[in-house]
């Protein structure tokens, strides 16, 4: 236990209930052992804290698709703004009917 939580135990079920201190939360919950109080279940936080690095690494992958797609979208409309103007330019159009943004 670290100055960030403190332990209570439940009037009504009796289980030892861990609260992060700043938020409020419940971190963990677990039965109060009768060999030790203050042991939880070693198996609860090694499978948390796989899940926690798993959704780390799931969210890691999912941020550097989403970029690279962004990118490759990217580079897609400016070939297709550059093949436009080329177009219009190859058609002779007036400069003074395009729009600002073309030059």
């Amino acid at each position: 236990m670290t100055a960030k939580e403190f332990r209570i135990k439940c009037p009504h079920c009796a289980r030892i209930v861990v609260v992060d201190a700043r938020t409020g939360k419940i971190i963990r919950h677990f039965e109060q052992s009768k060999d030790d109080d203050e042991a939880p279940d070693p198996a609860l936080f090694d499978d948390a804290l796989g899940k926690v690095k798993k959704n780390q690494d799931e969210g890691e992958t999912v941020l550097d698709d989403a970029f690279k797609k962004f990118k490759d979208r990217k580079k897609g409309l400016e070939g297709r703004f550059r093949d436009a103007k080329k177009k219009a330019d190859e058609k002779g159009d007036d400069p003074k009917d395009r729009p600002d943004f073309w030059d």
